[in-house]
């Protein structure tokens, strides 16, 4: 897959900085493989390297997912507070924020690709059941055989899987 020297710089007890560094070796790597460099092309001159580059917003934009905050704003505040040795050229709030809205449509492409790496089912249909039955279980409904613990267990199945009513597509 993605092999990056800086790997082997992981402490044994993982935390957020390691956290930090997987993240941006995985993004790095796939912003070279892509690109060519740390940066997505444009059409006015970008950053140069010696500057912030967009694998490093993609890197804290993608962390901030994972510990899922809630607010960018506290996130940067976190970032500089804590991690600014990892992000020395880190801007500040207003240029960061044009960054990140210029590069944040390659989150889904990044994810896209993880994804891949992972070798993950991405079928959007589904079969749940080759056997047709109602899903509704309702003494008004004569067509309704099944018992309400039946039709309420499919249903709740179906939504702790993240797949809502409308999207099920029964054989």
């Amino acid at each position: 897959m993605i092999k990056h020297p800086s790997i082997e710089l992981l402490s044994p007890d993982f935390g957020r900085d390691d956290l930090f560094l997987v993240v941006f070796c995985i993004v790095d790597g796939w912003m070279h493989e892509r690109y060519g460099s740390s940066n997505m092309p444009r059409s006015h001159r970008g950053p140069r390297d010696d500057e912030f580059s967009d694998s490093e917003t993609l890197t804290i934009l993608l962390v901030g997912e994972l510990c899922h905050v809630k607010r960018e704003r506290v996130w940067l505040r976190q970032v500089r507070a804590n991690h600014l040795s990892m992000f020395p050229h880190l801007p500040e709030d207003s240029r960061f924020n044009r960054r990140a809205q210029l590069v944040r449509y390659l989150l889904n492409e990044l994810r896209q690709a993880i994804l891949y790496w992972a070798d993950a089912d991405l079928e959007p249909v589904r079969i749940l059941d080759s056997f047709p039955m109602p899903l509704c279980a309702c003494y008004r409904i004569r067509q309704s055989t099944l018992p309400i613990s039946s039709s309420a267990l499919a249903i709740a199945t179906a939504r702790d899987a993240g797949i809502s009513v409308c999207d099920l597509v029964l054989l």
